[in-house]
């Protein structure tokens, strides 16, 4: 059984393909301390004892 080659393409644009690289990297967030502070979570609350 022949197996089918590869498509080859040719680059054309080495400047986009190279930033376009570049830009795939890691996404990295930053939390200032303050913002950690003042995190809460919801309480649950009671539907019935609501009512």
């Amino acid at each position: 059984m022949k197996s089918k080659k590869k498509q080859q393409y040719k680059l054309k644009n080495w400047s986009n393909y190279n930033q376009a690289l570049t830009n795939r990297g890691s996404l990295a967030i930053w939390i200032d301390e303050s913002m950690v502070e003042q995190w809460s979570i919801p309480k649950k609350v009671d539907i019935e004892a609501a009512q």
